[in-house]
């Protein structure tokens, strides 16, 4: 009988290994994305009835009976986003602007954007560099001002986002859905790709929207169940332990960064920095325990005076088998060395614990420099 057991243990733990093998498989699934918008409003005044009317301050044609002011302006709003990511690259853009002509002039642009390319060799070992920064720009007939802040890096491994992989495989699980790393590679992929969806130029959204979340109940196998898969979102059950895993990452890598900062308002003025960042996440104890940890050292350069500055800081949680309850903690450590000596922290933990699907429950512990030590908790209960 002994034996018995302990070959059932033994048989019931390999399957958990290989459970967690099998899916650390696909942790590094990259899901090729591209899409781009680009929507402009505003114009002359407003439209849509009196409470438009009422709320917005720039209509094209505006008298003041009090004061015989009389305004004339006509303005616009443009966004514009493009994204484009596939297994080596990954590209982000966006940019917002203003103009206004009339009466008030003006102009007002923030572009931004950010392009990391992984396919770099660094003596053998997988590297990647990165460069990117955002602007921000204001003009009007009586001043100028500018922010132009330019970053670059350079650096070896890569870390990936393991959330949805995650979510994709708890979704399944309460839908009654045996989960596979083909399914879950699926469901991942729709997920990735809703903002492909959402950002097409449609007169009907609802079109999309149905569009979504039938491709997800196709990739798990039940094209027919579209409003569970639809609905899930408003299970606690499901809410209370997917938020367990939320932006959860596995990998590592390290890189040195260097930024600018160049600035005009009253006057012109230069900064920057410059050092070493590195980052790292994964699971440990047969995946019960995550953690992740930063830390990153800089030299600075602001207004004639140099810094020496280093940060860490890290997030452990601990995921029992029994979802009713798990542990979180966190910590921060900022370090400034020069010109003037500094310490800050913060270090925290929580336990949380679903006594119903209607009544969560947390409490925990704080300490830092500031407020020192700290005792906390709350809760949230529906009780009708």
């Amino acid at each position: 009988m002994k034996r018995s057991v302990l070959v059932v243990l033994v048989l019931l733990l390999s399957m958990g290994i290989a459970f967690a093998d099998e899916y650390e498989g696909i942790y590094d699934l990259i899901v090729p994305t591209n899409y781009g918008f680009l929507t402009i409003n505003g114009g002359l005044g407003s439209a849509g009835g009196t409470s438009a009317s009422l709320y917005n301050q720039q209509n094209l044609i505006e008298v003041n009976a009090a004061t015989g002011t009389f305004t004339f302006n006509v303005d616009a709003n443009g966004n514009y986003s493009y994204y484009n990511q596939d297994e080596t690259t990954e590209l982000d853009l966006d940019a917002a602007g203003s103009v206004m002509v009339g009466t008030t002039n003006g102009i007002s642009f923030t572009p931004q954007g950010d392009y990391t390319s992984y396919g770099l060799d660094i003596n053998g070992l997988k590297g990647f560099w990165t460069a990117g920064g955002w602007a921000n720009v204001n003009a009007s007939t009586t001043s100028f001002t500018f922010s132009l802040f330019p970053t670059a890096g350079i650096g070896l491994g890569r870390q990936y986002n393991i959330a949805n992989i995650y979510r994709a495989k708890l979704m399944m699980e309460y839908l009654g859905v045996t989960p596979t790393p083909e399914k879950v590679k699926a469901v991942v992929t729709v997920f990735e790709n809703w903002p492909v969806i959402s950002s097409r130029f449609t007169e009907d959204y609802s079109k999309d929207v149905r569009e979504y979340w039938q491709k997800m109940a196709d990739a798990m196998g039940i094209p027919n169940r579209v409003a569970d898969v639809m609905t899930i979102n408003n299970s606690q059950l499901y809410a209370y332990e997917r938020a367990r895993t939320t932006g959860m990452e596995y990998g590592w890598q390290a890189m040195l960064r260097a930024n600018l900062q160049l600035e005009k308002f009253t006057t012109f003025s230069f900064g920057g920095s410059a050092g070493p960042v590195a980052s790292i996440a994964g699971f440990v104890m047969d995946d019960a325990l995550y953690y992740e940890a930063d830390a990153d050292a800089s030299v600075t350069y602001s207004s004639s005076t140099v810094g020496l500055n280093a940060n860490a800081g890290g997030e452990v949680i601990f995921l029992p088998d029994d979802y009713h309850w798990w542990v979180e903690a966190i910590a921060d450590i900022n370090l400034n060395i020069i010109p003037t000596f500094a310490l800050g922290f913060d270090v925290s933990g929580a336990g949380h614990y679903l006594l119903n699907p209607n009544f969560e429950t947390y409490a925990g512990l704080r300490l830092d420099d500031t407020a020192g030590f700290t005792i906390f908790a709350g809760g949230e209960i529906r009780i009708w």
